[in-house]
């Protein structure tokens, strides 16, 4: 399990004192943040002295199509001397993925005409189609992203996964002024890596991604949608402070239905066998909660048992995320919550009050209700899972069992 470092963006303390900077630490009161900004365009004139480079693409390798960009996952030239403000002023670079163990950020440049707005997926997306990638570290990436506009409306979509946000992603795609992005690879690093940073880092960070990531095609566009993974919800905090005016929207699904639709997208990981040892199992609770205490899953299965089923990790993943958005709206959190049922079998009204929560207009609803005349996953990396076993009578039944103790979780 990762520790729990809390760094933020700065150096180490030894570093700083090494390059004759001086340490924070120390520093208090309202000067702070302009020291800040005074080390971040230090560290920009540095960066570009030392010549950042631009590597070409010349193979691509990465296993599994559902994991997070790293720099393993490609093969590069060498390197090029290349000036940072081009990705600034260049939209085809778009940044791609984070690189925590170096501390940097790497950008991706796509091809002329691609729009990653209409992929079901970015990271993808991303993946295929990407020419060539620049490394900045993360004093370089918050500077030039001070260079950059926030959208004037934010929406984010937060979720439990397998509960309709890719259709929800196309219905804002059919809304004139609205362009978004569906889990780009740096928010779900930026999660998956809390218990490395600070609140306050992870707050920096959000907002900078924010802003380089808000590159649509079109200049008459004035909200952005960026729909997370499912983990992010186990993260929330720094995104409502990175943008306090940002709508938010939560969607969930009910128990068993969401369950059968995990259970038949697992079916693509491999067999039974193999998916339902004790390491891929706890593999898979780290990774779709972000890390949260294991004791969570302990309520719903035999942690010290080497094989267990898949109805035990679905129950209690499900319970962890509905739990920790309970938590958070109870606590005042701005969230607006909309169901996988209400999606499917309300849609005027569910798509009318979604679009007054994202403070669009009424009008747009015949364009939003374009999105449901199309398989929303179509040809996506997860359309394979139609060819998937459902849920028997006896995996339900357990269902309803493993969530007999938790009526408070009753949303219907």
């Amino acid at each position: 399990m990762l520790q729990a470092q809390h760094q933020d963006w700065r150096r180490p303390t030894a570093e700083l004192h090494a390059s004759g900077e001086r340490d924070l630490t120390e520093t208090e009161g309202h000067f702070r943040p302009l020291i800040r900004q005074l080390i971040r365009k230090t560290y920009v004139q540095k960066d570009r002295k030392m010549s950042t480079l631009v590597y070409e693409i010349i193979s691509r390798q990465k296993e599994m199509v559902f994991a997070p960009a790293t720099p393993e996952h490609y093969i590069l030239s060498a390197g090029t001397p290349f000036d940072t403000a081009e990705l600034v002023s260049n939209r085809n670079w778009m940044l791609h993925f984070i690189d925590h163990t170096n501390r940097r950020v790497a950008f991706a440049l796509m091809p002329d005409g691609v729009d990653l707005g209409a992929a079901p997926f970015v990271y993808a997306m991303q993946h295929d189609m990407a020419q060539r990638l620049v490394f900045v570290p993360f004093e370089t990436f918050l500077t030039l992203a001070d260079q950059l506009p926030s959208p004037s409306n934010v929406v984010f979509v937060f979720s439990i996964g397998r509960c309709g946000s890719t259709l929800l992603s196309k219905i804002f795609g059919e809304v004139p002024g609205v362009w978004g992005l569906s889990e780009p690879d740096p928010y779900s690093q930026i999660n998956h890596h809390r218990h490395d940073y600070d609140l306050n880092t992870r707050v920096d960070l959000i907002r900078a991604t924010t802003r380089f990531l808000f590159r649509p095609p079109g200049q008459d566009v004035t909200t952005f949608v960026a729909k997370f993974r499912s983990y992010s919800t186990f993260d929330m905090e720094p995104y409502f402070l990175a943008f306090p005016n940002a709508r938010n929207i939560f969607l969930w699904r009910e128990p068993k239905s969401w369950a059968n639709s995990f259970y038949m997208l697992a079916q693509m990981l491999g067999s039974e066998q193999d998916r339902n040892t004790r390491a891929f199992l706890d593999f898979r609770w780290k990774v779709q909660t972000a890390e949260a205490p294991p004791a969570l899953y302990a309520r719903f299965d035999d942690l010290t048992l080497e094989r267990s089923r898949d109805v035990p990790i679905l129950v209690a993943l499900w319970v962890a995320s509905m739990e920790t958005y309970l938590a958070a709206r109870d606590n005042g959190a701005p969230l607006e919550a909309f169901s996988y049922h209400q999606l499917n079998d309300n849609r005027e009204a569910t798509v009318t009050r979604l679009l007054a929560a994202c403070g669009l207009s009424p009008t747009h609803l015949p364009a939003a209700l374009k999105a449901y005349e199309r398989d929303s996953q179509e040809d996506s990396i997860i359309s394979g899972m139609r060819n998937s076993m459902p849920l028997s009578d006896a995996q339900r039944a357990e269902i309803s069992g493993l969530l007999a103790g938790h009526p408070s979780l009753n949303l219907l």
